[in-house]
């Protein structure tokens, strides 16, 4: 049975994240989040833990890089997130991972491009 713990993030899974799945530094992984840079450095350094709200953030962030790692370099993940799109009204992909209903329209809009089908409107 899964627990609590096991969907927590390690500090080291998510500097991978960061560093390999989106090539950023501290700084602009941070703003990515909506957080400080020493935010961030606390929980790389296993000096804090997100909070729940937030490790939920980062778990859908890592699914949102892994799908789209299939056809962009991961410093082209990191931009898409974060530049306003048409599709989301202007907003940037990254203001999606707030919710889990959110998240599931981004990997849906992820699904059907990565596919050739229509796009979501």
């Amino acid at each position: 049975m899964e627990t609590l713990e096991d969907r927590k993030m390690s500090s080291s899974a998510m500097k991978g994240l960061r560093e390999q799945d989106l090539a950023l530094s501290q700084e602009r992984f941070a703003h990515l989040l909506g957080v400080t840079l020493g935010t961030v450095s606390r929980w790389e350094r296993s000096e804090g833990h997100p909070d729940e709200a937030m490790e939920q953030k980062i778990l859908r962030l890592r699914r949102i890089a892994r799908a789209l790692s299939a056809v962009m370099d991961p410093k082209s993940v990191a931009e898409w997130l974060q530049a306003p799109l048409a599709q989301f009204d202007g907003n940037p992909p990254r203001d999606l991972l707030s919710s889990r209903f959110s998240t599931s329209y981004l990997e849906r809009f992820i699904d059907q491009w990565l596919s050739g089908r229509p796009l979501l409107t």
